[in-house]
């Protein structure tokens, strides 16, 4: 694997106990990258994950808030939230089923 001087992004569905996290970031550290993220859908955060992610080469964990933060969260651990994404869902789905689904919905910003 190529990394050397790199930058590394890590995609998972979750981190349970962190112990991929650890290892591969380990591996991939001494592979030569500069900074490792992890980008997981959620965070489960079992046993001695946060033991795990403090003493890993890892710059940032990034999680959705599907599940809460332990209270010993590492500060590596950055959470975001699903919420918008899920009302655009729900809001979707809500009027495709009241109207003619052939109609494009343009989405506003």
């Amino acid at each position: 694997m190529e990394v050397e001087n790199g930058d590394v992004i890590i995609v998972d569905d979750m981190v349970d106990s962190a112990g991929t996290v650890q290892s591969l970031s380990h591996r991939i550290k001494e592979a030569g990258a500069k900074n490792i993220y992890i980008a997981a859908s959620h965070g489960l955060f079992t046993d001695h994950a946060m033991e795990f992610i403090d003493r890993s080469p890892v710059t940032k964990v990034v999680v959705t808030d599907s599940l809460p933060l332990p209270k010993n969260a590492s500060p590596k651990i950055h959470q975001v939230s699903v919420a918008k994404f899920l009302a655009n869902v729900i809001l979707t789905e809500h009027f495709r089923s009241v109207i003619n689904e052939d109609e494009v919905f343009e989405e506003e910003e």
